[in-house]
Formats: structure tokens, sequence, C-alpha cells
């Protein structure tokens, strides 16, 4: 989890908020257990190790045994650590697949939005004044 060993001998109140959320993590991981839920499993944790919590993730999706339900507005971490995702709006599934399939065709409005806010916006094009030929 990209801990210092000096963590072992601080308190929980003596860590970042990063530093508690990979304890945590290293903790519901600790004794390999079949089902992890998480949510928001990057919230809080710095750039330096944030990969390295995606890729932890990604790498227990592979174990034939193990299953991950990662609650995440993070598409980054939806795109690397999951094979496929669940799109809730009001607590009710709206739409179900790889994540890049459901947004590249969109069948539910909430799910359309979504899609439309993830593209790179658009540069506007301003009109150029006409200059009369001379």
């Amino acid at each position: 989890m990209h801990l210092p060993l000096s963590v072992l001998g601080k308190y929980p109140y003596q860590l970042s908020a990063g530093q508690r959320q990979r304890v945590a993590l290293a903790k519901a991981l600790v004794l390999g257990p079949q089902v992890l839920i998480v949510d928001e499993p990057t919230a809080g944790i710095d750039a330096t190790v944030r990969d390295a919590v995606i890729d932890l993730l990604a790498q227990l999706r592979s174990h034939e045994d193990f299953t991950a339900v990662i609650v995440s507005h993070d598409l980054s971490v939806l795109r690397r650590a999951t094979d496929a995702s669940l799109v809730l709006q009001g607590g009710r599934p709206i739409a179900y697949g790889p994540i890049e399939e459901v947004l590249a065709d969109p069948t539910h409005p909430f799910v359309r939005g979504l899609a439309d806010a993830l593209k790179p916006p658009q540069r506007r094009r301003e009109r150029r004044p006409q200059t009369a030929a001379n």
C-alpha cells in the first residue's frame, strides 16, 4: 500500500486522510477476502500513490475466487479496476456493462448526460471578420 514503516508506530489521528484510507484498504485485504466492498477507494490518496492502489484493485480482479464491489465516481478507477459497471440513479439501476460500452451507447437520459459531461469541451469557433479583397 506504499506506506512507510514509520506508520506502524503512529496513532490513526496522526496519519493523513490518504494514509488512513490505505491502512483501511490493507486491513480489508490482509485476510484474503473473497468479496471486497469499497466506497471511493482512492479518496484522499495523493496522486503519487493513487495509481498503485488502482493497479492493486485491477490485479485482484484477475483472481478467480475474488469479487470486488467498487463504488466510485472516478472514471479512471472504473476503467482500470472493473470488468462491469452498474450505473444507479436514485438507487435504481439504469445501465450495466463495461463502462466504455455503457458510455458509448447510452440509452437512459441520465447516462447520456454522464457521457456528454465526460466529453472534452469543444473549442468555440469565433467568426473572423471577413476582409474585402483589394
